[in-house]
């Protein structure tokens, strides 16, 4: 255990917390870019569009397809519950 930073190292010599840190700061990403496509498909969905939002999501079809790329962003990085999230996400729209 390295008694300066106060960290055990790992075979590779990376500090575990720093390994842990970069790891949720992934996954905060994952959600970030998952989140507004789960937005859109509630707003859609649920029939929530009013006013200027009737126009806006005249784009559906669009967001559909960017929608995949959270979705292939999290099974790649192995994020199951945003991979879940992102496909039910893409699945409604």
């Amino acid at each position: 255990m390295d008694r300066a930073a106060g960290t055990a190292a790992t075979d590779g010599g990376e500090p575990v917390r720093a390994r842990w840190r970069s790891s949720r700061l992934v996954t905060a990403a994952c959600w970030l870019v998952t989140v507004p496509g789960l937005a859109w498909a509630v707003i859609r969905v649920f029939g929530l569009e009013r006013g200027g939002l009737v126009q806006l999501l005249a784009f559906t079809p669009y967001l559909a397809g960017w929608a995949l790329a959270p979705l292939a962003l999290a099974l790649v990085l192995r994020r199951w519950p945003v991979a879940a999230v992102a496909g039910l996400a893409t699945v409604a729209l």
